[in-house]
């Protein structure tokens, strides 16, 4: 079954009512010599990945909220 977000209903969560979700990623111990890791790392710190990490409202590191 492949069914996307549209789908399923949610309620987006004012920003005033919660702390900001801090969320990083890192390469394991255990993947630490797995080619795809290391390229999914590369990707996601390209400005590429940056731009579709901020067009969905994250705040990436070394960048300021609302800018």
């Amino acid at each position: 079954m492949n069914k996307t977000l549209t789908t399923y209903r949610y309620s987006l969560i004012p920003d005033n009512l919660h702390e900001p979700l801090e969320q990083g990623f890192i390469i394991t111990k255990r993947a630490e010599r797995n080619a795809a890791a290391r390229r999914f790392a590369d990707y996601m710190n390209s400005k590429p990945a940056r731009a579709v990490m901020t067009r969905y409202g994250f705040v990436l590191p070394g960048e300021i909220a609302g800018k």
